[in-house]
């Protein structure tokens, strides 16, 4: 079922290079109401407004997490989810970076965007606010991580952007194409853009409304989701054409990122492709394991020092024989 799932979230997120999903078609909404909170692994009913094309889907972007797609059935009257997503540990937030929190604390990880799809790529529109995931009394519900890297990472370090400001996202892993998805919450539709093959670094031009929010996940071409999500506040000017300028892919060195500028397959301002195109460095930098050598040198001496020391304690040697034969001459 699971791999079911990811093969339609495949064919749904590459239909086109770069498109907005369908909206207005069904809207949907929890039967009951839940609050702000979500129990881990709780099962919950969910009604449409007008209906879609079924089979649906729940889409579930946890901020600084792994988005996960879930099967939520094939009836339009009988829909329900599955909080697959796992409680995570507190972390204060400025309430300024994040507006539409209801509180200053910020689950990591458990703090969702939600959106109900159908078969056909139609949006019923994601949630009005991040939903946080509390613990249940079950965890069998929650995907077995695996130890395949596949993430994703942002240049947008201080937690926001501003218009026409370029938003960098790096990936590492997975098997390209890749699928850039940008999420803001209360919206009608998200929007997909698929990288041309090889491309491992996506530039977002900002054209968000400001005083809002925004998300971006990154799916692979096997439907499989990179952790990491990132979720930036949106400010300054309400002009957002950005003239000029436009979001584009490209290539960038992953093990070096602070030597080499990415190179890009969509022409753009220069400005956009320089000193913010790149994630920030602080966030790629990885701990190498030390080379084995590197780390024996003072304590084993090599083979040529060990010639030359006997070398010289073989003159020593000889030296002081000869010493010893010239006395016993005397």
């Amino acid at each position: 079922m699971a791999r079911y799932v990811q093969l339609v979230l495949t064919l749904l997120l590459v239909l086109s290079p770069a498109s907005a999903q369908t909206s207005g078609a069904f809207k949907w909404k929890f039967t009951d109401s839940v609050g702000e909170t979500l129990t881990e692994c709780g099962s919950l009913s969910i009604t449409l407004e007008a209906s879609g094309k079924a089979p649906y889907y729940m889409m579930a972007f946890a901020v600084d997490g792994t988005p996960a797609t879930s099967l939520i059935g094939t009836d339009s009257s009988k829909l329900a989810w599955v909080v697959n997503q796992p409680a995570g540990k507190s972390s204060k937030y400025d309430r300024k970076s994040h507006p539409l929190l209801k509180s200053s604390t910020l689950v990591l990880g458990s703090n969702l965007l939600l959106n109900v799809v159908d078969s056909a790529g139609s949006s019923g529109g994601t949630s009005a606010l991040l939903y946080t995931v509390t613990a249940g009394e079950s965890t069998e519900c929650l995907p077995v991580n695996t130890a395949v890297l596949f993430a994703m990472s942002s240049n947008a370090t201080a937690g926001e952007i501003s218009t026409c400001e370029p938003w960098g996202l790096l990936i590492k892993g997975g098997q390209s194409p890749y699928t850039v998805t940008l999420a803001a919450l209360n919206s009608p539709s998200v929007t997909n853009v698929t990288m041309p093959a090889g491309d491992n670094l996506y530039t977002y031009i900002n054209r968000a409304s400001p005083n809002g929010s925004l998300l971006a996940a990154i799916s692979d071409s096997t439907g499989k989701w990179a952790s990491g999500t990132p979720y930036v506040k949106t400010k300054g000017d309400s002009e957002t054409t950005c003239s000029g300028v436009s979001s584009s892919s490209g290539k960038a060195p992953i093990d070096d990122t602070t030597t080499s500028k990415p190179s890009t397959s969509t022409k753009s301002d220069e400005s956009t492709t320089t000193n913010n195109s790149a994630p920030d460095t602080k966030t790629q930098t990885e701990t190498q394991p030390q080379n084995p050598s590197q780390t024996q040198t003072g304590d084993v001496p090599s083979k040529a020092n060990g010639a030359a020391a006997c070398r010289a304690a073989f003159l020593v040697f000889s030296a002081a024989v000869a010493s010893v034969a010239l006395c016993i001459l005397v």
